[in-house]
């Protein structure tokens, strides 16, 4: 109940947006098995192969949006399954033609998806808050990432530290790092987005040159 109910907003900020989709399948899942559903049929939030973006910010969808479980469950859904950034626009501008005013908690939620699709194009596997710094895994080794870093501009570059992943990562060769500071949750998205933007750029021109 409480990751539908009033307080689900809390559970959103401590677990992140991606896990927190993850934890709402489980249960919607089990629900489903107890009301003696088809075992085998199709889970709408079945994991698809995307970046994880797991970053603490204050977004969740508020009880006014959706009066009953149900109704927040379709509305979670909708978001999670968005997949690029012309879904996302569109999605956007149906939300401000339902409830005109979109607030800030529901801007959130909007950012944390368009850092996944970013990532997802980055070639990226997954985005985490670790406390004092946003950890970035990546496919691409330390000569890549300075080829990379070669092509970015310097005012965004400047952000960001590389290091060698650890062994236990599967699918990770490095990993990037953000320290946080004193960032809101605007201005570590920013950061972010630029950054993805950027290297999915170098990739498909890259791509297309050769």
């Amino acid at each position: 109940g409480n990751l539908l109910g009033t307080s689900q907003h809390g559970q959103m900020v401590a677990v992140g947006f991606d896990t927190y989709c993850n934890l709402l399948a489980e249960c919607i899942q089990e629900i489903k098995n107890k009301q003696n559903k088809n075992p085998y049929e199709t889970n709408s939030f079945e994991q698809k192969e995307s970046a994880v973006v797991d970053i603490q910010a204050d977004a969740y969808i508020p009880d006014d949006w959706a009066q009953t479980y149900e109704q927040k469950i379709l509305e979670y859904k909708k978001i999670s399954d968005v997949t690029t950034l012309n879904e996302l626009e569109e999605m956007k501008l149906n939300f401000k033609d339902r409830f005109a005013h979109i607030p800030d908690c529901v801007e959130n939620l909007i950012k944390l998806v368009k850092l996944r699709i970013l990532a997802t194009q980055a070639r990226i596997s997954a985005v985490r808050d670790c406390g004092n710094v946003i950890r970035i895994n990546t496919p691409y080794t330390f000569k890549e990432w300075n080829i990379l870093k070669s092509k970015i501009d310097y005012k965004i570059i400047k952000f960001f530290t590389f290091t060698q992943s650890p062994k236990n990562l599967a699918n990770t060769k490095g990993v990037i790092l953000l320290k946080k500071n004193q960032d809101n949750f605007d201005e570590i998205f920013n950061k972010l987005a630029d950054l993805f933007y950027y290297i999915s750029d170098v990739i498909l021109n890259f791509e297309i040159n050769n």
